[in-house]
């Protein structure tokens, strides 16, 4: 498992805020670091949220933190702004807030920044080792992870593309850079030695893409749900490719009750659900059951 502390990434904040946030260097824990104008500093340990008192963040602070996310040169990343995020060495990613600046009808830059989010890259080996023994072991299918937000979807996924990625051929569609974390052409995490990265892809374009070039094993993709998800996974199936995705679902019946998921599990494109839950920010599988 591969840890990474605030100090790793203290470069990127100004004098005031790395003052505030020097207790916290060494701690191991903390998955975002919140830069809001005119309020406290926030971080999120664990499974809590909790704000620094004593101190607040002013537009000089995020100012300093966004040029140097930016390298410096903030036009050259004019396509991550309208996205939202920019992704740093390390696969860190910092979610980024302000004035929307949009021309026919979608965002492509921000003005007025106000607000940053570092979300801190922390893979977790083995968490999709049960997954592995119970399921892989014994059959090669395709799979739903399903859970609330910020049960551990996502790194349940990273996890399990990396050990299947060891042994077969997969196709990641990382749509928003969270799984691989891409940071100039090469993933930052671990995804597996036979694992071919298509980074910013849409994923039901990428999907396809995927089929037509890399002859995958699996592809794996990140919270599915659209139209064009239910199209372009299910011609996946006839061409042999098992499909690993997430989706946002606590329970059989609230899959059931969206409608393109609905559909796919009628098809059997999935043979099992796993649901996951977070206790006291502890990855726990829930329950697996058949489709």
């Amino acid at each position: 498992m591969r840890t990474t502390k605030i100090k790793d990434i203290i470069f990127y904040f100004g004098e005031n805020v790395r003052k505030i946030l020097y207790p916290y260097e060494m701690c191991e824990n903390i998955t975002e670091i919140r830069l809001r104008t005119g309020r406290n500093i926030a971080l999120r340990i664990g499974s809590e949220n909790i704000l620094i008192g004593g101190y607040i963040v002013s537009k000089e602070d995020v100012e300093y933190s966004f040029k140097a996310i930016c390298n410096y040169s903030v036009y050259s990343y004019s396509r991550e702004l309208s996205e939202g995020f920019i992704t740093l060495n390390g696969g860190h990613r910092v979610g980024i807030c302000g004035t929307a600046v949009t021309e026919n009808g979608k965002v492509n830059n921000l003005n007025y920044i106000s607000g940053l989010n570092f979300r801190i890259a922390n893979e977790r080996k083995g968490v999709a080792d049960k997954i592995m023994t119970d399921i892989f072991s014994k059959e090669k299918c395709g799979i739903i992870i399903a859970g609330a937000p910020l049960c551990g979807k996502t790194t349940v996924l990273r996890d399990l593309c990396r050990q299947l990625g060891n042994k077969y051929k997969v196709s990641l569609i990382d749509e928003r850079g969270e799984i691989a974390s891409v940071y100039k052409g090469v993933p930052q995490n671990e995804i597996g030695d036979f694992t071919d990265v298509f980074d910013g892809y849409p994923k039901s374009e990428g999907i396809l893409i995927a089929i037509r070039t890399m002859s995958p094993d699996y592809i794996f993709v990140d919270e599915i749900g659209t139209d064009g998800d239910y199209n372009a996974i299910f011609h996946s199936v006839s061409c042999g490719a098992e499909i690993i995705a997430t989706a946002h679902a606590s329970s059989v019946t609230s899959l059931k009750q969206r409608e393109n998921i609905n559909k796919l599990l009628k098809t059997g494109v999935f043979r099992y659900i796993v649901f996951l839950e977070s206790v006291f920010g502890k990855i726990i599988i829930k329950e697996v059951s058949d489709v």
